[in-house]
């Protein structure tokens, strides 16, 4: 499913400083360079996993109302649901007319008692989900893995030659295993 990330993370997993005790680095000329393996590592845990790890807002494309399910986790809200109606207007739908139904491993919109879903457009994209997804804080096995992977990605900066080829570390592959969504 294709998805479009709407506000970026305002924080990280873990702090360049946290990934510089792993590395054992007492200098600050790398810093930077750092952050972006931390940054790299997340996005890679979370596509990995299907989960999001950090508050962030995101756009999910619907065709229609028939099955609103959600492909990331955990939702904290649903900001809006928008729909093109069949005069191809853009339309917010009432907040009144839906609920989540976050119980399952899968979290779902469904239609509220009594209500009716409006006639929209037949056409791609016609309703836009768009959630903040992602907890104020990482679980500490993601934490963890994405140290490990931040700290691989450092050391093991280019792979000039098969022989010097390194997958991310085993350690990091079974901690991202606690948190999989196969459906992101």
């Amino acid at each position: 499913m294709r998805m479009k990330l709407i506000t970026q993370p305002l924080s990280e997993p873990v702090s360049v400083s946290e990934l510089k005790t792993q590395l054992r680095i007492e200098h600050s000329e790398d810093d930077a360079y750092l952050f972006g393996l931390i940054v790299a590592a997340r996005q890679y845990a979370e596509k990995a996993t299907g989960n999001v790890f950090i508050t962030q807002t995101w756009d999910i494309p619907f065709t229609d109302f028939s099955s609103l399910e959600i492909p990331i986790r955990p939702i904290k809200s649903i900001e809006s649901i928008t729909y093109v109606d069949t005069d191809g207007n853009n339309q917010t739908l009432s907040d009144s007319v839906y609920f989540l139904d976050d119980y399952g491993f899968r979290a779902h919109i469904n239609l509220g008692y009594g209500e009716q879903w409006p006639s929209i457009r037949d056409q791609k994209n016609a309703v836009i989900v768009r959630v903040v997804a992602g907890a104020n804080q990482a679980p500490q096995s993601i934490k963890h893995a994405v140290i490990l992977m931040a700290a691989h990605w450092y050391e093991n900066r280019e792979e000039t030659s098969m022989d010097k080829l390194k997958p991310i570390p085993l350690g990091a592959e079974r901690l991202l295993t606690l948190d999989e969504n196969r459906y992101f």
